[in-house]
């Protein structure tokens, strides 16, 4: 338990770091991360609002990094692999993270 406890410790602060500049992409500001305090309900909505589309423009945070909008032309020019998550795979993935969850939830309280 120390292990872990010294790992999730590691993880927490880039793991806000990350969500904060995520939902700096959305135009909004870092607090709603502190939803994730909210038992049982905090982190799905902090996921779910990280899984919105990001801006294309600049925002009050600054201009976006990285934005190339290429077409399916574009990539099939170029030799790209459409790798867009369907969505039942994105909710499979969901499903999935969520019983794991509760499974190392359990097993924990065990």
């Amino acid at each position: 338990l120390v292990v872990l406890f010294i790992l999730s410790i590691g993880f927490i602060i880039p793991g806000v770091a990350v969500a904060v500049r995520r939902l700096h992409d959305l135009g909004w500001s870092g607090w709603p991360v502190l939803l994730a305090l909210i038992p049982f309900v905090g982190i799905p909505a902090v996921l779910i609002l990280m899984a919105l589309p990001g801006k294309t423009a600049a925002n009050r945070f600054g201009n976006p990094t990285g934005v190339e909008v290429i077409t399916k032309q574009m990539a099939h020019k170029y030799g790209f692999i459409d790798a867009t998550p369907s969505t039942p795979l994105t909710i499979g993935l969901i499903v999935v993270l969520v019983v794991l969850w509760l499974l190392v939830d359990w097993l924990l309280t065990v």
